[in-house]
């Protein structure tokens, strides 16, 4: 088994070739165990979509990531320092994929997308692009503009994790999810990067973005630090918003004169 680092990520990221490098940490597991342990099954959906599917949309949810992960180029895992005190659903990631899935053999970090954000690996990835596709429930095509000057943002918007959201637009699955893939074929992929942040009913995304001839980073949550939400940690909550360290907004500040 080879562990990619950031550097090689970030080579894949830039290199000629198609690319999908996914993540897969305790909600993906909690969702591949599925029907063995339905009420977790159900939390997770619900924490998710903000209401539980029918059995038929449960099991295709389940079923797209099982093929996510078998048909990815790069795995991200679960590989912190302090696991063994994170409890069994961490340490049993990667047990859980051998279990259901015939996975990759190439593994990452599960934390890559904050290793990149944390290194700066952003910007050498994103600044100055003709073109960024991405798709996200935050809308950072401004953003993106002024901090990256990256000239066309393209987001497909999906809706947020509806734990942490007020939101009442469409659910992710199944509404948006069934016209993702008419969105790529209009993008024509070959030779462009998609970051995904879509949770585990998007992880099928990369993929797609793939076969089409792209490259793709599942970048999850680093969505959500861009936009100053704080969906992850012990100081998450509903619509909570914080600007203090949100990279992106601090670029645009200081490109208006505004340190506020």
């Amino acid at each position: 088994m080879k562990d990619y680092t950031i550097d090689d990520i970030y080579e894949l990221l830039i290199g000629p070739d198609p690319v999908s490098i996914i993540r897969c940490g305790d909600g993906e597991k909690i969702v591949l165990d599925g029907f063995n342990s339905f009420g977790n099954f159900n939390a997770v959906l619900k924490r998710q979509l903000g209401f539980s599917p029918p059995i038929s949309h449960a099991e295709e949810i389940r079923n797209n990531l099982i093929v996510a992960i078998n048909q990815c180029d790069i795995l991200g895992v679960p590989r912190h320092k302090n696991i063994d005190s994170l409890g069994k659903n961490w340490t049993q990631v990667e047990d859980t994929i051998k279990q259901y899935c015939n996975a990759t053999e190439k593994r990452c970090s599960l934390d890559i997308h904050y290793d990149f954000l944390n290194a700066n690996y952003f910007d050498k990835l994103l600044k100055n692009r003709e073109d960024l596709y991405y798709i996200s429930c935050r809308d950072l095509d401004f953003a993106f503009n002024v901090a990256y000057n990256i000239r066309y943002p393209h987001r497909y918007e999906i809706a947020p994790e509806a734990k942490f959201t007020s939101y009442e637009g469409k659910p992710h699955y199944p509404d948006q999810f069934i016209r993702v893939e008419r969105w790529m074929e209009k993008a024509n992929p070959k030779g462009k990067l998609l970051l995904v942040g879509a949770g585990f009913i998007g992880k099928i995304y990369c993929n797609w973005w793939r076969d089409m001839g792209g490259k793709a980073f599942d970048i999850g949550s680093v969505f959500d630090e861009w936009a100053g939400r704080v969906t992850r940690g012990p100081e998450r909550e509903l619509d909570k918003v914080d600007l203090s360290g949100h990279y992106l907004l601090k670029e645009y500040n200081k490109a208006y004169g505004n340190q506020g």
